[in-house]
């Protein structure tokens, strides 16, 4: 009985060990975890307008919002195939699409503002899509009626793009060069990315 009630428990603090690496590589991929650096005794208005001539310098920026303090740049396709994760990617030798997408945001706190980057890897999912959807209806196509799936979706709707993980590396080139640049332009200088 002893040994029975052990058995249960060490199986019990296993599955809690397990679950909790999983949960940090679930944060790790969501939009919540980031790269951050806190800039000392700065005015916002001036480490916005570093971030923004920095980001710039990076990503080609798809929207600029000060009031907010969010940078989004637009998506850049990569030509980085990886290693195989799904089924799809071992069995093809043709690589996935890839691109990375980058936020840059900023928040006030005190005299100090506190910059956070990130920047995701995804992958083009839609093949996967498209095969595991449910088909609904009778969707055979007639000689007078053309099925077109596709017809009038934008890319968004057509397109399905899976989060790979956080570019952390360049995460911390954005934070150091805009550290850097606001050095250069007189503001006092802050520790390294965290």
């Amino acid at each position: 009985m002893q040994s029975r009630l052990r058995s249960v428990v060490c199986a019990l603090m296993v599955g809690l060990v397990v679950a909790g690496c999983s949960q940090q590589e679930m944060r790790d991929r969501s939009y919540g975890a980031s790269s951050q650096q806190r800039i000392g005794n700065v005015a916002y208005d001036d480490t916005f307008d570093a971030a923004e001539r920095v980001f710039r310098s990076f990503f080609s920026t798809e929207r600029a919002d000060r009031g907010e303090g969010i940078l989004v740049a637009r998506p850049i396709e990569v030509d980085k195939r990886g290693e195989p994760v799904g089924v799809r990617d071992t069995m093809t030798m043709t690589p996935s699409r890839r691109r990375r997408v980058a936020e840059l945001r900023l928040s006030r706190s005190g005299s100090d503002v506190l910059a956070m980057c990130q920047v995701k890897l995804q992958r083009l999912d839609t093949s996967e899509r498209r095969a595991f959807r449910p088909q609904i209806g009778d969707d055979r196509p007639s000689e007078s009626h053309p099925f077109e799936a596709e017809a009038g979706a934008s890319p968004s709707q057509r397109e399905l793009w899976t989060d790979l993980g956080r570019d952390r590396e360049l995460e911390r080139q954005v934070l150091n060069a805009l550290r850097d640049r606001l050095v250069r332009e007189g503001a006092p200088e802050s520790p390294g990315p965290s």
